[in-house]
């Protein structure tokens, strides 16, 4: 059995936006102005094709550009330092229940990565919360002050079983 691989994922050049940060904001800004990206006396489609690659060519210069697939994870970038402990911290309690032997050391273990677990929960919510201004985000990427479109869960499964 032959294994497709993408093409469009392996091996293409992709710009590191990850990297764009406050200190490079500005470099990034004064690359584009010296461009003069925005500069152009040609139709609308001609000037947004031009300034497209002016910012693809000035974040290549200052961000980089990687390689290879993507790997990590990637939406735990922005979580504050006391997030990202409390999950390091249940990753470790993970791995030592994994690697107990004895039953009365792997009921310890347990005990401690169900506490770790918890914790490292509700620190993601808690800073989910906060970053999302405290509005519940349903899945579909409706919040909750939007009106309900009466195509829910709750409504599409009436009777189902569900």
């Amino acid at each position: 059995m032959l294994k497709r691989r993408k093409r469009s994922a392996r091996g293409r050049p992709r710009i590191r936006w990850g990297a764009l940060t406050k200190d490079k904001a500005p470099e990034l800004e004064g690359r584009l102005s010296a461009m003069g990206a925005r500069r152009s006396n040609d139709d609308a489609s001609i000037m947004w094709s031009t300034t497209a690659d002016c910012i693809r060519e000035a974040a290549r210069e200052v961000l980089g550009v990687l390689r290879g697939i993507s790997g990590g994870h990637k939406g735990d970038w922005w979580w504050i330092e006391m997030v990202q402990g409390k999950v390091e911290a249940k990753k470790v309690a993970y791995l030592k229940l994994v690697g107990s032997t004895g039953e009365e050391e792997r009921r310890a273990c347990m005990e401690r990565y169900k506490v770790a677990r918890k914790e490292a929960k509700m620190a993601v919510t808690e800073a989910k919360t906060a970053a999302w201004g405290g509005r519940e985000v349903i899945p579909g990427g409706q919040d909750e002050r939007e009106e309900d479109s009466g195509f829910g869960p709750s409504e599409m499964h009436q009777g189902q079983g569900w």
